[in-house]
């Protein structure tokens, strides 16, 4: 996507940040975005449109867990603004298909088996957030890192190859598979009251 097509679809009209244009309009869009997110709870007196210390510090922690340049700065197509239109967009999800064919250093490596990797290795905490939600589909040295490390960590054999149905695939899908899966809440303790002392006949 290109940046021209990235700044067409951008709901900023200038950039957001420290020293920036800081046009009230985007400074109030993007304080609802990162409210809508969970990153950001407006206090009274930052009901405005005014560019407050704690919204930088938002921007700052979500360009943090994505991976990003972290400078709290949000550019109209820039990665920041991309990556946050994209979360917003589109649902996380664990489930990707079979691969098609190996990944790995001088392996096939077609994008969309890349990609289905990139997106698990995340889910799993082996790779930046960024990358599950917008996976590259070409495979870099991280991610060879990754999935040695997986495969370590899993009693595999560490030879940074994911084949089809092979163990390691089978492994990291389970393994995505569990993290998904809420924890159950513990049941509630009741008090142990002590025994009523009999009743004395009349």
């Amino acid at each position: 996507m290109s940046l021209v097509t990235n700044i067409l679809r951008s709901n900023l009209s200038a950039a957001v940040g420290n020293a920036q244009a800081n046009k009230e309009d985007d400074v109030r869009n993007v304080k609802d975005r990162l409210t809508r997110m969970g990153r950001f709870e407006e206090k009274p007196e930052e009901r405005n449109g005014f560019v407050t210390r704690s919204m930088d510090e938002a921007i700052k922690g979500f360009q943090r867990d994505m991976g990003l340049r972290v400078d709290g700065v949000m550019k109209p197509g820039g990665e920041t603004e991309v990556m946050m239109s994209t979360i917003e967009r589109k649902p996380q999800q664990r489930r990707v298909p079979p691969l098609a064919g190996p990944v790995g250093n001088s392996k096939t490596n077609q994008s969309n088996d890349v990609k289905a990797v990139q997106s698990l290795l995340s889910f799993v905490g082996l790779l930046p957030k960024a990358k599950k939600v917008m996976p590259s589909g070409i495979l870099d040295a991280s991610d060879d890192t990754a999935i040695r490390t997986f495969q370590r960590q899993n009693n595999l054999r560490e030879d940074g190859v994911l084949n089809p149905g092979g163990e390691t695939e089978t492994a990291l899908k389970k393994a995505a598979q569990s993290e998904e899966k809420p924890t159950p809440p513990k049941p509630e303790k009741k008090p142990i009251l002590p025994p009523k002392p009999p009743q004395k006949p009349n």
